[in-house]
């Protein structure tokens, strides 16, 4: 077992490394390269960065100081959190269920598309789904059995976890939840607040970055403005992303919860007399609650034993440990409470903000059905691991060109004699990004070429700058978001089309930029 699941996360590895800087950087990641070379405090207050907190900046500052690193290196951080997501979740389940379950786990979670996708860009993330395996894994162990160390390892991994992205405070959410639901002496789980303790005190870490979310809550809302409403299809369809499509759903997870919430159902809540097991303040001799709780598990092992039918259904609800439980709230938190706010405040139901919500949908089943049977996480994994591998090969081979590409093609076919290079900045909705706008040439520069500037002004009106479409030179415009030929029609100017292996084009492509030739005046 450990040489299989060493193979794993070599595998996992391989698959998260491979191509890290084979891809140009796009305009969030552009953002990650700026705040990383800013002055600190004044990262703090650039606006397009306002709606993530300072950790993936600061491991940057720790790996280079380097004013230009290469793309694999702004992508590095990234890499190791979402490897050690892997193995995060393995020790998830090895503490929870079966050795097969943790491997299957392990294996999915190498080769799922999205864990890998945000492996490899610079952005949070990867360190979101980290924090969020290792915080939820210490919870559980805080509240059956608190204790100094768990304790301090879970308030600083949680507060850690909250200085990688704000939407942390939705894992964090569900903890406290599934403790104030599940906290029953039948269930062994004690009546005690010592849990809280770690809690308040990783907000008590987190209270500058706290401060500084209410200070600029209404820059951060606003950098959410692309985001579209939410609808149960768009969500389900996030759901389907962060796992493994739609028949994970229907023939995994779906039946899993069935089986859990059936045996949670039918299974008696006895107390036990197993003093491993005992609730934290049954250990405190001498307390009249805990002479009370031993006398309530001295008269349960004299109980007769439930009939076998009920044992087989105790072996998929664990009520000792009541860890599918807890999954349950996590998927809560981090995907439906996700759509909630989409419902009532902003729009927020994308893939990467509901990433750690894969998690416990991936490893859920496979602890339910592992103690049901110990080969049927194994019989998963094999069955949904070459999904994941096929999707990785094929966004492999198909790599969508960048900005770096585009600043090759214009270097390759700009003459500054007879061209103009025009890149469009935005200011019609969030004016703060239109700075973020003009990273792009500033990583990928082209030549000492002069980079004019086409600003777009909010209620569709004419751009500002109107005199670049006087002048009478070709002119290639870059465009990020906004549609180029209603610009072309606001200043009276036509496209004039690419002619690329004998094929003609009105626009060329570089995700997500598009170029767009103007034909002389």
């Amino acid at each position: 077992m450990p040489l299989l699941v060493l193979a794993v996360l070599t595998v996992a590895v391989y698959f998260r490394a491979d191509g890290l800087g084979g891809r140009s950087l796009w305009a969030d990641e552009f953002c990650t390269w700026r705040v990383s070379r800013m002055p600190a405090a004044a990262s703090l207050r650039w606006g397009p960065e306002l709606t993530k907190p300072p950790l993936y900046q600061f491991a940057l500052r720790a790996l280079t100081d380097d004013a230009h690193p290469p793309e694999w290196e702004l992508r590095l951080p990234a890499m190791i959190a979402g490897t050690l997501a892997v193995a995060a979740a393995g020790w998830l389940v090895t503490c929870h269920g079966t050795k097969t379950s943790a491997l299957a786990a392990i294996t999915l979670l190498a080769l799922q598309p999205l864990q890998i996708a945000y492996s490899q860009e610079a952005r949070p993330y990867s360190l979101l789904v980290l924090g969020s395996i290792v915080s939820v894994t210490l919870w559980r162990r805080l509240v059956h059995r608190p204790t100094m160390r768990v304790g301090a390892a879970y308030a600083v991994v949680t507060a850690l976890s909250l200085h990688a992205h704000y939407l942390m405070v939705l894992v964090i959410a569900a903890q406290l939840a599934w403790w104030m639901l599940a906290r029953d002496d039948r269930q062994r789980i004690p009546r005690t607040l010592a849990p809280l303790i770690p809690l308040a005190s990783a907000g008590l870490l987190c209270l500058p970055i706290v401060a500084h979310f209410l200070s600029t809550r209404t820059s951060t809302f606003q950098g959410l403005d692309w985001i579209q409403p939410a609808t149960w299809s768009g969500a389900l369809q996030v759901l389907e992303d962060i796992t493994f499509g739609p028949l994970w759903l229907l023939l995994v997870l779906v039946p899993a919860a069935a089986l859990w919430l059936t045996a949670a159902l039918k299974t008696p809540r006895v107390v036990t007399s197993d003093p491993a097991a005992a609730p934290f303040d049954a250990k405190c001799p001498g307390s009249a609650r805990a002479t009370t709780q031993q006398a309530a598990w001295a008269d349960a092992a004299r109980r007769p034993m439930p009939p076998a039918r009920t044992d087989r259904w105790a072996s998929i609800y664990d009520g000792r440990s009541d860890v599918v439980g807890l999954l349950f709230a996590w998927i809560a938190g981090s995907w439906f409470v996700l759509l909630v706010i989409s419902w009532c405040l902003h729009p927020a139901m994308v893939n990467r903000y509901a990433l750690s919500a894969g998690i416990p949908a991936i490893v859920l089943p496979l602890i339910v059905f592992g103690r049901i049977d110990p080969r049927l996480p194994v019989l998963l994994a094999v069955a949904f691991a070459p999904y994941g591998a096929y999707r990785w090969a094929a966004e492999r081979t198909v790599v969508e060109p960048g900005f770096r590409e585009l600043s090759q093609y214009l270097a390759e076919h700009v003459d500054p004699a007879q061209d103009l290079i025009v890149l469009t900045v935005d200011l019609r909705t969030h004016p703060d990004w239109a700075d973020a706008e003009r990273l792009s040439f500033e990583y990928y520069p082209v030549r000492d070429y002069p980079i004019h500037e086409l600003r777009l002004l909010p209620d569709g009106a004419t751009p500002q700058n109107p005199e670049l479409f006087d002048d009478p030179r070709s002119m290639y415009l870059v465009v990020l978001w906004a549609d180029p030929f209603e610009i072309l029609r606001r200043v009276n100017r036509r496209a004039e089309p690419f002619l690329l292996d004998g094929d003609s084009y009105s626009q060329l492509l570089f995700s997500p930029y598009r170029l767009v030739r103007v034909a002389p005046k």
